[in-house]
């Protein structure tokens, strides 16, 4: 399913602004109301898989992060930045880490996700690599392969 229509379907809007990039080494953003995503317009013209990563990773933010910023009490765009601003590095880094990891699996396509998977079982068989006793029991027991 397209990234525009899973942002949609979570109630948000898209909203590309020229310069946002330039003027706040930023690519995208979920507003402080939460109700769109703010994205740079050069990004969204020129960039398709960059453009399509901000929204799953500001999607990210929203879906993982949506109840701390909801108990925020912010009205202004400046207020939201400074929440950003002054968030510890450490809460910032773990924040940043968990929108991008949302992204990356949001994103992957299915398909070639599955002929990967199919393609290391079948290396790891031919192998004779013991996915049990590497701590992969539940991976173990899901692939088709080996079941």
């Amino acid at each position: 399913m397209p990234i525009e229509l899973l942002v949609e379907k979570a109630g948000l809007g898209i909203t590309p602004i020229p310069g946002i990039k330039q003027s706040y080494s930023i690519e995208g953003s979920l507003s402080y109301e939460q109700r769109e995503i703010i994205v740079d317009r050069g990004v969204m013209d020129h960039y398709a898989n960059r453009y399509r990563f901000t929204l799953a990773h500001e999607l990210g933010h929203y879906i993982l992060h949506g109840d701390y910023i909801r108990g925020l009490v912010i009205d202004t765009s400046e207020m939201w930045r400074d929440v950003v601003q002054n968030l510890s590095k450490l809460d910032y880094a773990m924040m940043e880490k968990q929108a991008h990891s949302f992204a990356g699996q949001i994103l992957v396509p299915g398909d070639e996700l599955e002929a990967a998977w199919q393609h290391a079982v079948q290396l790891g068989l031919e192998n004779d690599l013991d996915l049990l006793a590497m701590g992969s029991s539940a991976i173990y027991s899901a692939s088709p392969l080996l079941a």
